[in-house]
């Protein structure tokens, strides 16, 4: 490895790093907040990206995950996209997507510089994923959480903010992450604190999850799902199941939905 010149200042700001390199593209990449510039335009924070091919210099700013139109905005709830964490598992990108639910319903929560950038509000973080290093990334589980905030006023991580890549530890995945024990909001608009009796106080915090555990399917009693139509390659295919008191039966079917001979529900024995 050869150092970056010093001196050089990434695209979005000094402390933005580097999401990933596209080794198809041959491009490092950066997907981030935007610029204030852009925020300015739409009125809402979103997702950006940069490229470049040496760390130096950097081709201009592109949109790749405006905030979605279903997503609230209601004033008590506008909801704005804050970062993109990306990471590479096997052949696909994953993405933490910081989402900001922001309070506007009170004129103090917007920041005292500027009228137009609004800070009360809490965080959370969704699962995003894609096949390319940046274009069309898809919301994994809706706009179910993947890490949300504590539901304690005060909580340790009441406000979640950087989380960084997902780190193998045997059989888990850990992801480090700050936070605080407050809402976003520090100082009012008028340059008072926004708590009276303390300051929030920022941590790092560690959440793990089960290796490649990223989504699980839930049923209370009896509960059925169909996949989208799929291939591969040997002789085997495996669900991780935690059943204590049932079973699972699973059938093969084709892509019209038909059941293939041999391998028909009913003749399932389950496990």
């Amino acid at each position: 490895l050869e150092p970056v010149s010093e001196g050089v200042e990434g695209p979005r700001r000094a402390h933005t790093m580097v999401s990933g390199y596209d080794q198809f593209q041959k491009l490092w990449f950066i997907c981030d907040q935007c610029t204030p510039e852009s925020h300015r335009s739409v009125g809402t924070r979103q997702i950006s990206r940069w490229t470049s091919q040496d760390l130096v210099h950097w081709g201009p700013e592109t949109v790749v995950l405006p905030v979605r139109e279903d997503e609230s905005r209601e004033a008590d709830d506008v909801v704005e996209y804050m970062g993109l964490s990306t990471y590479r598992v096997g052949s696909v990108w994953l993405g933490l997507l910081g989402v900001f639910h922001g309070d506007r319903s009170e004129p103090r929560g917007a920041a005292p510089t500027n009228a137009e950038l609004w800070r009360k509000g809490l965080t959370e973080y969704r699962l995003l994923v894609r096949r390319d290093a940046w274009r069309s990334w898809m919301r994994v589980a809706g706009k179910q959480g993947v890490m949300c905030r504590h539901n304690r006023v005060d909580g340790y991580d009441r406000l979640i903010g950087t989380a960084n890549s997902m780190v193998r530890v045997g059989d888990e995945a850990w992801l480090y992450y700050e936070c605080w024990d407050g809402d976003h909001l520090t100082w009012n608009r008028d340059g008072t604190t926004y708590y009276k009796d303390r300051m929030r106080i920022g941590r790092t915090a560690r959440a793990s999850l089960r290796w490649n555990g990223y989504l699980s399917l839930d049923a209370n009693k009896r509960g059925e799902a169909i996949t989208k139509p799929c291939t591969f390659s040997g002789t085997q295919l495996f669900v991780n199941l935690r059943a204590p008191s049932g079973r699972l039966r699973v059938e093969l079917q084709d892509v019209s939905g038909k059941p293939l001979p041999g391998f028909i529900l009913d003749g399932c024995g389950g496990v």
